[in-house]
């Protein structure tokens, strides 16, 4: 569609750490140019299309950063932050922690959320034993205010609609994801 417009398909590119051989080529021939890990964040701007289901936070937050007119992917409509309770499943951090009852020598940590540690109060310990309590879940909330911030920017003056769940197809390539699109 946007060809109808300018009279020209617009640039494509796709940026993936682990390309192979194949999936350069495939893109190739979809007439996507493959950019090499970090240099595809330098190409959006306020006119791109981010397609990013199940990307991490990390380039979830750098692509936001952008503000692209299209970002499609995880929900970010549930951060906490100024404009109320928002914190996402697909961006949130999740801290390895131990519980009273669990092992510690087995090794395997349980992943909990801030909440669920705040709701815990001193039941949860990191690693070392330190047990995780309020002060520990303020200063950790702290540290993600920038990172929610960034969100709650990029979510100024836009729409957002819920992709349909792929149900029929072999690892859910859209699952739980979002389209979000900024207000004209």
């Amino acid at each position: 569609m946007p060809e109808q417009h300018v009279g020209q398909r617009p640039p494509s590119y796709a940026q993936e750490p682990l390309y192979n051989t194949q999936d350069t080529t495939l893109l190739s021939t979809l007439g996507i140019q493959k950019i090499e890990n970090p240099k595809g964040f330098d190409v959006l701007n306020l006119h791109s299309f981010a397609f990013c289901p199940g990307a991490e936070q990390s380039v979830v937050l750098r692509t936001l950063s952008s503000d692209p007119f299209i970002y499609w992917g995880g929900k970010l409509d549930s951060y906490r932050g100024s404009m109320g309770y928002l914190q996402s499943s697909t961006i949130s951090y999740w801290y390895e922690t131990y519980r009273a009852d669990d092992n510690i020598k087995d090794g395997i940590p349980t992943l909990l959320s801030l909440e669920e540690i705040e709701e815990l109060k001193g039941e949860v310990t990191d690693k070392t034993g330190a047990k995780l309590d309020e002060a520990w879940v303020r200063a950790q909330r702290a540290k993600q205010e920038p990172d929610i911030q960034k969100i709650e920017h990029y979510l100024r003056n836009k729409e957002v609609a819920k992709v349909p769940d792929l149900d029929d197809v072999q690892d859910y390539p859209v699952y739980d994801t979002c389209l979000y699109w900024r207000v004209l």
